[in-house]
């Protein structure tokens, strides 16, 4: 039991001083796609990356880390990661199981899944209490994936977002299901008053800091520390509604 102990307080010891190194002004190379490749946000991606640019000087100012961003081409930013040209990349990469196996993943930087947009009167909060209701989608996006779940739920493609919001908007269809960042300047510009978001984002997927297996564990650690600290302020909010990423 003691030797249990004595491992456990070395390896926090351990942990302690490779994040105060972390933050100690040692530069950390951060590659990043600009166009958010394979994603569509509809003329957002400028909002995306200020928000992100702010985020990282956000955790620079509280911690002392030095972070360098770095524009990369979508084709060429995992390649420039293995080539150690980047300490870490910020990527729309889902954790799945090959993925894990090559990659370490920090906690949600952006959520940008689909999300649930009703009526601003509706009482519905959720997709389960919805029972053969009508719920628009737009055609191609993975919210059909979502809708295949719930059997008792009239799915209803649509061709754009504006054709499907405004379904929504003249009581057509009873809730909809977009990507939650074009979902959120839609509903805050031509929507105000008309419809509202509810609940969070349906999938996981997201923005992160990802690193390769097992050489940066130490940097996703220091990341997601900072990160947390910063959701639990209201910065992390504030930049949110400063770039127009919620509603």
């Amino acid at each position: 039991m003691r030797t249990v102990r004595i491992l456990l307080i070395f390896t926090l010891a351990f942990t302690f001083i490779s994040c105060e190194k972390i933050g100690s002004g040692k530069k950390i190379r951060v590659g990043m796609d600009p166009a958010l490749y394979p994603m569509n946000f509809m003329g957002k991606e400028s909002y995306i990356d200020g928000f992100v640019d702010e985020l990282f000087l956000e955790i620079a100012k509280a911690s002392g880390a030095n972070f360098e961003m770095i524009p990369a081409n979508w084709d060429s930013v995992k390649d420039k990661l293995w080539d150690d040209q980047y300490d870490a990349i910020v990527s729309l990469m889902p954790e799945l199981g090959h993925t894990l196996q090559f990659y370490d993943f920090s906690e949600e930087i952006l959520l940008v899944g689909p999300i649930l947009i009703v009526p601003v009167k509706s009482k519905y909060s959720n997709l389960g209490k919805m029972k053969n209701k009508r719920i628009g989608y737009i055609a191609g996006e993975d919210s059909i994936l979502i809708l295949e779940k719930y059997p008792d739920i009239i799915s209803q493609s649509y061709n754009s977002i504006t054709d499907l919001l405004n379904a929504v908007a003249k009581d057509e269809i009873d809730g909809a299901l977009a990507e939650v960042i074009v979902a959120s300047s839609y509903v805050r510009d031509l929507y105000k008053d008309k419809l509202k978001l509810v609940g969070d984002p349906l999938t996981d997927e997201a923005l992160r800091l990802v690193a390769i297996k097992g050489e940066n564990e130490q940097l996703i650690s220091f990341f997601n520390k900072y990160l947390s600290k910063l959701k639990r302020s209201n910065k992390y909010k504030t930049l949110l509604r400063k770039w127009s990423l919620a509603p």
